[in-house]
């Protein structure tokens, strides 16, 4: 599973329901075909902005395994993921208008003045209102891993790996733009809800540079929205996932919400005047500080004060 670092710590704090193992179904020819084991486990996060489901991901492929059996297996393991997860949500809407029927139908049969039917359709109104809101606040991310192993590390048909074990045996890998328009095709034009894919790599960089769970959350609709528009235009809008996080710290965006708060804040008279360090921030950002590393504080420093 993911390692631990300051991100996720924080990220714990809004743990609402502890990982679980989940089996995906198209796994299993999987790991026959590969002789592989893997190891899933979902948790959720109820975070100040929405609702983050994570599945953690990690595939066993056998030490010496070649490299076209790992791209094969690779590619194979995320197409077995995206049909779960498609047809988790297909079971997740089902269940969600069950529920919405049942409710309407408990209350037409128990309420029959018109006093009673006003109170049905609000409430009716209202939980669609929750549920449109829920789809819109919702982020589905995958932390995909790669460790090797040898059969003498095997313990129930799991792989038993010490940290410093797992460490040394994880395959480095990333999921750049270009794999997903040419070894991965996938249409997120019509999904309500995309499942965004992380490598672990790439997942322990987004966790050792971002601030907050905040800063996480627009991250991922930062990384979403790119996504989108290259599988649109057909052109890679980054190349790897580092420098999208730079294009984002870097980003003048970053002060909107600060300063939108900011004047917030003093219409409501809780505050006589703008903030000082965000005055300075934001001068700093628009003259490019000539010190990189002040001007990351700067970007840390307005991650952890507005988000």
């Amino acid at each position: 599973m993911a390692d631990l670092t300051d991100l996720t710590e924080d990220l714990a704090c809004y743990l609402q329901s502890a990982a679980v193992g989940v089996s995906v179904g198209d796994m299993q020819a999987v790991t026959r075909q590969c002789n592989a084991y893997y190891d899933a486990r979902q948790s959720c996060y109820q975070l100040p902005l929405g609702r983050l489901q994570w599945l953690d991901l990690t595939l066993y492929l056998p030490r010496h395994s070649s490299a076209k059996t790992i791209k094969s297996a690779r590619t194979a393991t995320l197409k077995a993921v995206l049909a779960w997860y498609k047809t988790s949500c297909v079971a997740d809407s089902n269940d969600n208008q069950h529920k919405h029927d049942r409710s309407d139908n408990g209350q037409s049969d128990d309420q029959s003045d018109d006093q009673s039917d006003d109170q049905s359709d609000d409430q009716s109104d209202d939980q669609s209102d929750n549920q449109n809101h829920d789809k819109k606040s919702r982020r589905d991310v995958l932390v995909f891993d790669i460790v090797f192993f040898d059969k003498t590390e095997m313990s129930a048909d799991i792989p038993t790996l010490s940290p410093q074990q797992r460490l040394a045996n994880r395959l480095t890998h990333h999921f750049d733009t270009a794999y997903f328009m040419e070894d991965l095709v996938i249409d997120m034009s019509g999904e309500p809800r995309p499942l965004q894919i992380f490598s672990h790599a790439d997942w322990q960089k987004l966790s050792s540079t971002l601030q907050t769970p905040c800063e996480l959350w627009r991250f991922l609709r930062c990384h979403l929205q790119q996504l989108q528009q290259s599988l649109s235009d057909q052109r890679a809008h980054f190349e790897k996932m580092a420098d999208l996080v730079t294009q984002f710290l870097y980003s003048p965006s970053v002060f909107t919400h600060a300063i939108t708060i900011d004047n917030a804040l003093i219409k409501a008279g809780v505050q006589d005047a703008p903030n000082a360090a965000l005055i300075a921030m934001t001068l700093a950002h628009k003259n490019q500080s000539s010190t990189a590393q002040m001007y990351q504080q700067h970007m840390a420093q307005a991650a952890t004060l507005w988000s």
